[in-house]
Parts: structure tokens; C-alpha cells; sequence
């Protein structure tokens, strides 16, 4: 791991190793040696937001990076900012707004790309993920890979069903999508839609076990890492015919982000506040969840064998829920060697990306 470049926040690595960045409410593109190639365009917002990016603690209790990119072409990439789903066209400089989200929703925790699925066309999804507290009907938008591909609604769990949606993934073998859900015992779960479902048709819900935010497909078997501030985590996998569970490795607490690269998951832990609190006694305090050993956000490997530690991070002294959650997230692309891992919340790292080799 090595240091790469400050304040630039990854939102799409290019396959000619190019990065997409988001630097102080601008789109950049940045080599693979970490120079800034141009400033591609600024992303809409009010002068007053894009005055308060340019300082760090603004930026982090404000949430005004994008949390998520996906690159539909060669020089086309969509993102999420304050709201809404946006197109940048790369070479041109040009933003355009794709879609509004519902009213309270500020980004979907990942875009999901699906290729190679001989059911769907290629294709990129989304679930929709916001606090959710009326328990409303939750959907998945799909969009196809061309420039002007509308936004269609693929997918859609009943009112009272689910809080949101945690991430999409697919499993090429059975030729489905599996919709990963949250957030109370009974909502969390592993769900699949099928060509002509109406709706998703729940695999396993109702513990805390169930929970989770990444993962992926692989023999029948869905590796995960479960994502809950109440219990001890764990990465697990699950038989998808037998629906049993096997605990591979006791985690040091929730995990949100992963990335798979060649034949490994990397994925980190996250340090959040108790969810027993509320309003501000949940925005200020400094106590984490019963779910979490430490307030370090660990950083592990997976090789299809052995679950690794690769690196340890301590949160800093800011309270979670105003200035987000100690993590860090990863983004690669096809056929690298390398991930870059973007640091939230954590003593020394905050604000940075490091480039992980493997």
C-alpha cells in the first residue's frame, strides 16, 4: 500500500488505468502515476456548496463527494451527487443530469454493472437506499449501456417489506440478479428477480446474519461480509441450494465496502455509532455499535482459501454519525493488479487514496 494522491476521491477507475476523481465539487482525470491529466468539468451545485468543498470538515458533514460512479463506455461515466444520478462525458467536459432520486435520497450505496448475462442486456442497476422511516415501496432502476438509455424501473418490493437496498449482484450461472436488503432482522435478506418476475422472491431474510452490502457469486455459493452495527459480523458464505451457513471469520465489525480483484475480495470494516441512539445523541456521540470490537476500521483480503488482515486504521476523534463513518473504500477496474482504497474518518488517511498492489 502507498500513498497516491489528497483529496481527489476516486469515482471510476478507466481500464487504461486512467481515474476519475472528484476533487472539490470537480471532475478531474488523473493518470495512473497520480498526475492530474485535466479538470473535466464542475458537477452542478450552488456557489455556497462548491465554496464549502474546498474545506474537509464541510465536505464530510455535508456529504458532498459522490459515493458512487460506474463507466458506461469509453468516455462516458455515470455518477451520483446530492440527489441525483449524472452523466459526464469525458471528453468533451459535459455533465447531464440522468435522474432525480425520491425525495430524501441522496445516493444509492453502489451502482451495480451487469454484463455477460445471457437473461438481461448489458446493463447497470441500482437500488434505491435512503432512512426510509414511512417503510414505502423500495425499487431497482435499470438503464442500458448506450449514451441516451432512459432509466426504466426493473423491480419493486411492497411497502413495508424492506427499509432499502443494499447492493445488486449478479449470478450468471443461474441467470438471476440477487438484491441484498436491510435493514431490521426481518428486512435483511438475500432476495432474486428473474426474467418476467413481477417481484423479487425473497432466498433467506430475518436475522441480523443476512445482512450485508458486498459480496459476490461463485460456485453456488454467495460470499459475504455482513454489515450490522448491533451483532458481531462475520464473513460468511451461503449455499444458494441449501441455504446453510458457514462463518469463515469473525470480523472486527460492519462491512459496506469491497472490491473484487482477479481472485480476491478486499473489503473493509466500518466504525459506526450505536443505532440505540437517536437524533442528535446519534449524530454526536463517540460510542459504537455492540456490533464493533474496536473503533479500528480493518482492512481484509480474501483468496477463495484464508481470510486475511492487511491493514488497520484507527477512527478519528470526529463523532460518526455527523462526520461519517470511519471505512475505506475501494475501486478498480478489469485486468488490474491494483485497487485503490480511499480513506474516511480514520487518523492520517482521511481525505487520501493509496493504491493496493496484489
Amino acid at each position: 500500500m502507498h500513498f497516491f494522491f489528497n483529496r481527489h476521491r476516486p469515482v471510476v477507475v478507466l481500464n487504461d488505468g486512467m481515474v476519475v476523481t472528484y476533487h472539490k465539487g470537480s471532475i478531474c482525470l488523473v493518470s495512473s502515476s497520480g498526475i492530474v491529466i485535466k479538470n473535466v468539468c464542475e458537477l452542478p451545485c450552488k456557489p455556497i456548496i462548491k465554496f464549502l468543498s474546498r474545506f474537509r470538515l464541510f465536505e464530510r458533514m455535508l456529504r458532498l463527494e459522490p459515493r458512487c460512479g460506474v463507466c458506461i463506455s469509453s468516455n462516458q461515466v455515470l455518477l451520483t451527487y446530492r440527489g441525483s444520478c449524472y452523466r459526464v462525458d469525458l471528453k468533451h467536459g459535459k455533465v447531464y443530469l440522468e435522474i432525480k432520486f425520491r425525495e430524501g435520497m441522496s445516493n444509492p450505496l453502489f451502482f451495480s454493472k451487469v454484463s455477460g448475462n445471457a437473461s438481461y442486456p448489458d446493463q447497470v442497476l441500482f437500488g434505491e437506499y435512503w432512512g426510509n422511516l414511512g417503510k414505502e415501496s423500495v425499487r431497482v432502476y435499470s438503464r442500458e449501456l448506450s449514451d441516451s438509455s432512459p432509466w426504466n424501473i426493473l423491480t419493486e418490493f411492497a411497502a413495508g417489506q424492506i427499509t432499502h437496498i443494499h447492493n445488486i449482484l449478479a449470478d450468471i450461472n443461474e441467470q438471476r440478479l440477487l438484491i441484498l436488503t436491510g435493514d431490521s432482522d426481518k428486512e435483511s435478506g438475500v432476495w432474486e428477480i428473474k426474467p418476467n418476475d413481477v417481484a423479487p422472491k425473497k432466498i433467506v431474510a430475518g436475522k441480523q446474519i443476512y445482512r450485508s452490502c458486498i459480496g459476490y457469486v461463485e460456485d453456488n455459493y454467495l460470499y459475504y461480509a455482513t454489515d450490522t452495527p448491533q451483532e458481531e459480523n462475520f464473513f460468511a458464505r451461503l449455499c444458494l441450494t441449501t441455504l446453510e451457513i458457514e462463518k469463515l471469520l469473525s470480523l472486527e465489525g460492519p462491512v459496506i465496502y469491497g472490491s473484487r480483484i482477479k481472485n480476491k475480495l478486499l473489503f473493509s470494516t466500518s466504525v459506526e455509532p450505536d443505532t440505540e441512539l437517536s437524533g442528535f445523541r446519534y449524530l454526536l456521540s463517540r460510542r459504537v455499535g455492540r456490533g464493533l470490537k474496536s473503533k479500528d476500521c480493518v482492512v481484509y483480503s480474501y483468496d477463495g482459501i484464508n481470510v486475511h488482515e492487511i491493514n488497520r486504521f484507527k477512527k478519528d476523534f470526529l463523532p460518526m454519525g455527523l462526520f461519517q463513518f470511519g471505512c475505506v473504500s475501494f475501486y478498480t477496474s478489469e485486468n488490474m493488479n491494483y485497487v485503490y482504497g480511499y480513506g474516511m474518518s480514520l487518523n492520517y488517511i482521511d481525505g487520501k487514496t493509496y493504491k493496493f498492489n496484489f
